[in-house]
């Protein structure tokens, strides 16, 4: 567990130091979190996630249209950790983590989030593989390019 806990406000991508340790939110998406995995779960930790979601809504009103934030239910909250791990699950990683935690990679030094993704897309076009096609075809090709970003 991460502690203290992560600011509650990252952007994506955003790396922020906790005693001492480089860290990036690996838990926006299931690419991601397949993206943190492949890097190796040794260098994951996770943080209770007690911050309150929400969706922007669309309203459509006789002047226009506006946006309002509207309270997320803890069902829609799972449905869409169920999403990630069905994405984990069809690349054949594990996809069995437990509800309710924000995810965190350790960054090694001169390291970024962006690093990390520019090698995986390097890794696919490499492979001559489409990021809309199945990601497990991918993972054995991101997997190696990460490792080589980790050494």
């Amino acid at each position: 567990m991460l502690s203290p806990p992560p600011p509650s406000d990252l952007a994506e991508d955003q790396a922020f130091v906790v005693d001492g340790s480089r860290y990036w939110e690996c838990g926006y998406t299931g690419w991601h979190l397949l993206l943190g995995w492949l890097c190796g779960p040794e260098s994951l930790v996770r943080s209770l996630d007690n911050r309150d979601h929400y969706w922007d809504v669309i309203e459509r009103t006789p002047t226009g249209e506006g946006v309002s934030r509207q309270p997320m239910p803890v069902e829609d909250r799972w449905d869409i950790e169920d999403g990630e791990n069905g994405y984990l699950r069809f690349a054949g990683l594990p996809s069995d983590r437990p509800y309710g935690y924000r995810w965190f990679q350790v960054l090694p030094a001169g390291l970024t989030a962006s690093d990390i993704h520019v090698a995986a897309y390097e890794a696919i076009d490499a492979a001559g593989l489409t990021e809309s096609g199945d990601i497990s075809k991918a993972v054995p090709h991101i997997r190696a390019a990460l490792s080589l970003l980790f050494a």
